[in-house]
């Protein structure tokens, strides 16, 4: 059975000029910080794990026996 439907509105009539924007590529400065930032935030979390691991060693305060 064939269904006809109707043709699709074209891209520049479905889209307003409010809506229309163009891609800009990040400047490499930006993506830099976004890595180096990137990079605290994995060692920041390593360092969080760590001491909470030693803590857990330790006996947690009592808590294993929960």
């Amino acid at each position: 059975m064939h269904v006809a439907r109707a043709p699709s509105p074209s891209p520049a009539r479905s889209i307003g000029p409010a809506k229309l924007y163009a891609y800009v590529e990040p400047s490499k400065d930006k993506k830099l910080r976004a890595l180096r930032d990137s990079i605290a935030l994995i060692r920041s979390n390593a360092r969080v794990v760590s001491a909470v691991g030693e803590w857990m060693e330790l006996g947690a305060g009592g808590l294993n026996e929960l």
